[in-house]
């Protein structure tokens, strides 16, 4: 993993102090879980969702402190780190798997009149962990994608700082006028983000949606856009927060386009800066 030191470090105490929250609250809900069960009804199934949560929690603190520890060293997570990330994530899910289905302390799936196994439950239980593997990759790879989009904009702030500042020696006689008449000025569109503007676009128009929701979120999607080629402010992240949230308001209604587009929309919030 190509981090430094200091980084590592750094990303272990994150995971530390965030495991440590994660215990404490796997202790009440897991006590939560248990003062509800009864012979007739062992809440397998409750069970089962508080060791999801516990797992997702996991995972999800562990994304976040790589993503902080990468983002200290000024640095992205290439393909080869990410694949080593999601293995150490797939080993702790493995562990926690092996440590609920063998373990003979715990006797969260065990028959409450014989003690003995529940047929197929650990299929079931793999099944589950399976998914949130899964889940835990898109979430790594969405916030690995926010990273690059955080840095492009940085790196296009700096560059448009650099460009546009005036330096003076000596006294200054006169009115300054920068980019003044017959002059040139360049404009940088970021590719990736006007690509996920147009998928957006196509993503709505192509949807089963009543004309006029497609038409509120073709208006909010088109101002945007427009926003996107403004100086980043407070007032312009608000507006375009807002817009977003309009966005998804309209894509929920349909299940299809709602789980295709909110990846999309986190990506252009991330350009924001939301």
């Amino acid at each position: 993993m190509k981090l430094s030191e200091e980084a590592k470090k750094y990303a272990e105490a994150l995971m530390n102090k965030d495991h440590y929250d994660t215990a404490l609250w796997a202790e009440k809900d897991q006590y939560r879980v248990r003062a509800s069960r009864t012979q007739s009804n062992p809440q397998f199934g409750l069970m089962i969702q508080h060791h999801e949560e516990t797992v997702r929690r996991t995972f999800r603190s562990m994304t976040n402190a790589y993503v902080e520890a990468y983002k200290m060293d000024d640095a992205l997570i290439d393909d080869e780190d990410k694949d080593e990330i999601i293995g150490i994530i797939k080993t702790m899910i493995d562990s926690r798997f092996h440590h609920i289905t063998n373990s003979v302390s715990n006797r969260d799936f065990l028959n409450p009149v014989t003690g003995g196994k529940i047929p197929n439950l650990d299929s079931q239980i793999r099944g589950h962990f399976g998914r949130l593997l899964g889940e835990a990759a898109g979430e790594f790879e969405l916030a690995r994608k926010k990273m690059v989009m955080e840095k492009r904009k940085k790196d296009a702030e700096a560059r448009s700082a650099a460009g546009s500042q005036i330096n003076i020696y000596g006294p200054n006689l006169g009115p300054i006028q920068q980019g003044g008449q017959n002059n040139t000025q360049n404009v940088t569109i970021n590719p990736d983000f006007e690509a996920k503007i147009q998928e957006l676009f196509a993503l709505v128009e192509n949807s089963s949606l009543t004309p006029v929701q497609k038409l509120k979120a073709v208006n909010d999607i088109r101002a945007v856009h427009e926003l996107s080629r403004l100086e980043t402010t407070p007032e312009i992240q608000e507006e375009a927060n807002s817009r977003l949230d309009g966005v998804t308001s309209v894509i929920s209604l349909s299940a299809d386009l709602y789980s295709l587009g909110i990846p999309i929309v986190q990506i252009i919030r991330a350009f924001f800066g939301i």
